[in-house]
């Protein structure tokens, strides 16, 4: 679990675990929610659905079939045949994984910490 506070004064709160055979992402907003279904490891013979609720209405979208995890690797060993812009940028992984090591250094030292 953690809390991630922002200049613009918005905070994330998050908790993950693995305890129970479930997935669920559920995102919360001032104007509306998302709630993905199977969002890690969605199954390959079926569409992956999410649910968007705004002003009280809900909305399901359903994406087409496809395995999320070769379509990564497509993208990515595309980028280096043709020398071209990866989806994501390293950057971006970058700037994760300085997250992800202050939330552990936060934990560590049992006190809020910053970028």
């Amino acid at each position: 679990s953690g809390i991630l506070e922002f200049e613009q004064g918005t905070t994330t709160f998050f908790s993950a675990s693995q305890l129970v055979d479930n997935q669920q992402v559920a995102l919360f907003g001032t104007q509306g929610s998302i709630a993905f279904e199977l969002p890690f490891n969605p199954p390959i013979d079926t569409p992956s659905k999410i649910w968007l609720t705004k002003d009280d209405k809900k909305t399901e979208v359903a994406f087409e079939v496809c395995n999320q995890y070769t379509l990564q690797v497509d993208a990515f060993s595309l980028a280096i045949l043709e020398d071209s812009e990866l989806p994501v940028s390293l950057q971006d992984a970058v700037n994760n994984m300085v997250v992800i090591e202050k939330l552990k250094e936060s934990d560590r030292l049992g006190q809020r910490v910053s970028l």
